[in-house]
């Protein structure tokens, strides 16, 4: 009887609305299989129904709106020139924020890439004690690049490996002694009653005991500036051990950068201030972590990517290199590296102290609309919330995200993923505007810029 009701409910819909001729046909389907029902139903035919009822559904929410949205007039450009392009990871959890960047300024084009940008590495920052990769699953990475400290700076990154190492250690024995009988009971008598209130802070104000944790490390812990060591000079640079290359080749180089900006259609007239922004996901009591970070990094941080990216886009032998190829990029054109906590809606830059004087305006107009739009995307995730209240503005709605990031009592802070359907391959001109409800992945795609359907195949094989 549940499934006949189903069955009617399904088709009932399409029976009263007009549609197209596909439509119609789909809806007869669906009714006549619910008429079906009522002399009974095996396992196939309930597949059928509900095969039917998911490609009903995957029209109406997807097909028709992008239909309809393609129709529509396209927006006019304000100038001859953007103020700015964000490349974005392809992850459908981007999908809001791009949308909502562009609803508060027009003059901001969203791009949407694999969030490894191109640039397979084995990685170290300088606070690993070995590298990792950050790259598909199904890639190898077969360069490494480290993050050291500049020389100015060495000093400052011997004091703050000391205190880690002094840290550790006293991490580590308190771990021990606690499970021995003696120390252990000392330690639970004297200790165990002090514990209770960063535990209490931690529950009751999770926001402001993270941030408090956060200035404590700054003033303690030096954070000496760094800088990627991402040149390859010699075919010594090969290391027999872990058979990687340190570093890369300008020619290598340009074909990564071109590995983004040519299947995208960015062959020229690109804005003063191009963001590359990787993201990852940071959550205090999630098991499944590794799982909403990008997945294009092998369920990692897209952080060192993306800042990689920028760098090696800023260097002129880069440039003349990818004129070679037919990407032409503008002399005024800067870089910038970043990173989007999809948990937090945090944002954050790198090698600001590198941009030239001359775009900070561009950067803080940048910033200023990044800072409307995560409040816009986090205030639409939070109806998802039951803890969130209906009545939350904005503002309340991106501190309740940036609370669960750190509370410890939120197993699924995020809840990443839940909603994906479907992957756009496409300009984004189609799809700007358009309210996909966080569903899909959105991969900027020209067709008029790959008449061979190469770039095609390499993002459909991926």
């Amino acid at each position: 009887a549940n499934e006949i009701q189903l069955a009617r409910r399904i088709a009932l819909p399409l029976r009263q609305e007009p549609v197209d001729q596909h439509h119609a046909n789909l809806g007869r389907a669906i009714h006549g299989a619910g008429r079906h029902l009522e002399g009974g139903i095996n396992e196939i035919e309930r597949r059928r129904i509900l095969h039917l009822a998911y490609e009903r559904r995957h029209e109406r929410r997807i097909l028709i709106p992008l239909a309809k949205h393609r129709a529509m007039p396209p927006l006019e450009p304000i100038s001859d020139r953007l103020a700015a392009q964000v490349v974005f990871c392809i992850d459908e959890r981007e999908e809001s924020i791009r949308r909502a960047l562009e609803e508060v300024d027009p003059q901001i084009e969203t791009v949407g890439a694999a969030g490894f940008f191109g640039v397979a590495i084995d990685y170290a920052g300088i606070d690993d004690a070995g590298g990792v990769s950050l790259c598909p699953v199904v890639v190898k990475p077969a360069h490494s690049v480290r993050e050291v400290p500049i020389t100015q700076d060495t000093h400052l990154d011997e004091k703050r490996q000391g205190l880690r190492r002094a840290w550790a250690k006293l991490v580590r024995n308190g771990f021990i002694s606690s499970r021995t009988l003696v120390r252990g009971w000392i330690s639970t008598a004297c200790l165990g009653f002090l514990s209770l209130f960063p535990l209490a802070l931690r529950v009751l104000t999770p926001l402001g005991y993270g941030r408090f944790i956060k200035r404590l490390n700054r003033a303690f812990l030096p954070e000496p500036k760094t800088e990627f060591t991402f040149m390859q000079d010699d075919l010594a640079s090969r290391n027999a051990t872990s058979g990687l290359v340190s570093g890369f080749t300008t020619q290598e180089m340009a074909d990564r950068v071109y590995s983004v900006l040519g299947p995208a259609g960015l062959h020229k007239a690109h804005a003063r201030l191009v963001v590359i922004l990787g993201h990852g996901s940071t959550s205090l009591n999630n098991p499944y972590e590794s799982a909403y970070c990008c997945g294009a990094c092998g369920g990692r941080t897209g952080a060192p990517n993306a800042r990689l990216f920028a760098i090696i886009a800023n260097r002129p032998a880069v440039r003349e290199a990818l004129r070679l190829k037919g990407v032409i990029i503008p002399e005024d054109t800067w870089f910038l590296g970043g990173y989007h906590d999809t948990c937090s809606d945090d944002v954050e830059f790198f090698d600001i102290d590198l941009m030239p004087e001359t775009h900070r305006s561009d950067l803080t107009r940048v910033r200023q609309s990044l800072d409307k739009a995560r409040m816009l995307s986090a205030h639409e995730r939070t109806r998802r919330f039951e803890a969130a209240s209906p009545d939350f503005t904005p503002e309340l709605g991106l501190r309740h995200v940036q609370e669960r990031a750190e509370h410890i009592g939120e197993p699924r802070p995020e809840y990443g993923h839940c909603t994906n359907a479907v992957a756009y391959v496409g300009r984004r001109e189609f799809t700007r505007g358009l309210f996909m409800d966080r569903r899909a992945f959105l991969i900027s795609y020209d067709a008029t810029k790959d008449p061979d359907n190469g770039a095609l195949g390499r993002v459909l094989g991926a």
